[in-house]
């Protein structure tokens, strides 16, 4: 009888070696992949809630008949309150005029961001008393602990706050994601000292204080930079050339579009007209948490971009002479922090935008 090769029990080192390998190059292509639709998922999700509320600023137009201002210009602001609340009570204007509650951009009432929320938030049933009536965006309460509106006399107040129980509001904006502060006891709004610290630089002026007011921001889930809106009325008029910044989120600002006018004056600052010229733009920063524009300059007009090409355009040089970054750098051979931005008529990020 022939004696059986014993059998192999096993596998030899370079079998496992070669299994290790394999698992490797697998691992290394699958994991960008996943990294990749990660990545796509939340910038979708990003952009959707932009596309949502683009739709309730739409209702609001078909609700008050006007589209909400950007609180960047006090004079469009009380124009707009008259139309959409023709027997609002002079004092209710005042609750946002008021030093410890106003934006301290340059004339300025609110900022975007802010505009928002307040303006999507819901009002009271009220025709008298809008923001202070009850279930409006302020909670006013006397010197009896008695919930009163904004004809109260501000030496019988015992606090004024943020009213997180607003009444039938065209967006639900979730609590988590605005910029509230409970932590005095009173809801007023953070933002003011986490995006700009305790003063903020406005060009051409001295550092202005920055108290916190009583308007809160809405911020994607897990960002520090808030959606912005800009109001076509006010993307730049009379020398004032709309924008938000802060240091650590960067500059946002109205964007152009590649499609020109055709009639009229062909210069820089005309020429091209803005997205959205006569609705409003809504943006969010991305994933980088940064909107990435030019920064505004201490004079002078700003560098703006075009979409859908990305192009920069200084608007106080003239057509001729651009020779500004494209794909919306700033800087020339940087890498642009505009391209993971999403905005209500990108359809998308605006790098998705760029590659078609």
């Amino acid at each position: 009888m022939k004696n059986r090769a014993p059998q192999r029990i096993g596998f030899t080192l370079v079998e496992v070696l070669t299994v290790v390998a394999i698992i490797g190059i697998l691992v290394g292509l699958i994991v960008p992949a996943v990294n990749y639709a990660l990545t796509k998922v939340k910038q979708n999700a990003m952009a959707m809630e932009v596309i949502t509320l683009a739709g309730a600023v739409e209702q609001y137009q078909q609700k008050y008949g006007d589209y909400p201002p950007d609180g960047s210009s006090l004079t469009s602001l009380q124009r707009h309150l008259r139309k959409a609340f023709p027997r609002i009570a002079e004092s209710e204007g005042v609750l946002l005029t008021s030093f410890s509650n106003a934006s301290n951009f340059p004339g300025a009432v609110m900022d975007g961001p802010e505009a928002l929320v307040f303006f999507l938030g819901g009002f009271s049933s009220d025709p008298v008393y809008p923001f202070s009536g009850t279930g409006g965006p302020f909670y006013i309460l006397n010197t009896s602990g008695v919930q009163v509106n904004s004809s109260t006399p501000a030496s019988e107040r015992a606090s004024v706050q943020y009213n997180v129980d607003r009444s039938s509001p065209l967006y639900e904006f979730k609590q988590s994601q605005l910029t509230l502060d409970t932590s005095t006891g009173l809801t007023v709004s953070s933002d003011e000292a986490e995006l700009f610290g305790e003063f903020r630089r406005v060009p051409g002026q001295s550092q202005q204080p920055m108290p916190n007011d009583l308007l809160p921001v809405y911020v994607p889930s897990g960002m520090l930079a808030p959606y912005v809106y800009f109001n076509s009325q006010t993307y730049s008029a009379g020398g004032v050339f709309n924008y938000y910044h802060s240091d650590a989120i960067g500059t946002a600002r109205p964007y152009r579009s590649d499609e020109v006018k055709t009639t009229g004056t062909i210069a820089a600052d005309t020429y091209y007209r803005y997205m959205e010229p006569k609705t409003f733009q809504l943006m969010t920063a991305g994933l980088d948490d940064n909107y990435g524009g030019a920064p505004q300059p201490a004079t002078g007009a700003p560098v703006y971009f075009r979409f859908p090409s990305g192009a920069s355009l200084d608007i106080t040089v003239d057509l001729d002479s651009q020779s500004g970054p494209n794909n919306y750098q700033v800087q020339q051979g940087l890498p642009s922090q505009q391209l993971d931005n999403a905005t209500n008529f990108s359809a998308g990020i605006l790098g998705d935008a760029l590659a078609n």
